[in-house]
């Protein structure tokens, strides 16, 4: 991802992805990424619309600095969750927008991202149980969270996301109605994600 500009002028490259996600849920964005040479810039990143693109939300920082060149990385975002910590909604005008900010291309510096496997999907077989049964406290949280299943499940999974959508923690229950977990992670917003054969729960708390 990069185009040709006068070497040393810095120029915006944007790829749009649209898609008619009325009425979607449980969409995931699933994509490789790799860097080139790439200086971060704070325009670097990926933005979501829900107004078919007049205006855009980031939601995650791609900072090529960061990492080794030509090295890729596999990605898998829930977009729902994405969606709820920035107040955006699925539409018939939803877009995803890949931006890089560089001042040299490929062949003229070796300078930018790359992207392969770009993918938007719902993983089968999931429905989501009814809210009232899964109840967490307290909200806000300090070192422990509280999880009360509102029924004992077989085998459940709890993964607690960042607002990027990615995992910090998690964890298997065997046979439990309820479960604690430590929470190590500095303050801020995040999502607690229980899997079951019930289906999926995502609830959002805040750690002070």
């Amino acid at each position: 991802m990069d185009i040709a500009p006068p070497a040393g002028t810095y120029i915006l490259n944007d790829a749009w992805l649209g898609l008619n996600a009325l009425g979607a849920s449980n969409l995931h964005l699933r994509f490789w990424w790799s860097e080139w040479n790439d200086e971060t810039e704070p325009q670097d990143g990926i933005y979501l619309s829900d107004d078919g693109g007049t205006t855009f939300t980031k939601v995650i920082d791609l900072n090529g600095a960061s990492f080794t060149d030509l090295t890729w990385r596999s990605y898998d975002y829930n977009l729902d969750s994405m969606n709820t910590a920035h107040g955006l909604s699925y539409t018939a005008n939803y877009v995803i927008k890949f931006s890089q900010y560089d001042n040299y291309y490929f062949s003229g510096g070796n300078d930018g991202f790359l992207f392969d496997e770009i993918s938007i999907d719902q993983p089968t077989s999931i429905r989501k149980i009814a809210s009232e049964k899964l109840v967490i406290y307290p909200n806000p949280a300090t070192s422990q969270l509280h999880v009360n299943f509102g029924k004992t499940l077989d085998l459940a999974s709890i993964k607690i996301k960042n607002m990027l959508g990615e995992t910090i923690t998690e964890q298997e229950y065997q046979n439990c109605s309820t479960a604690a977990i430590k929470l190590d992670s500095e303050a801020g917003i995040y999502f607690l994600e229980l899997t079951s054969k019930e289906g999926v729960q995502l609830i959002k708390f805040s750690k002070l």
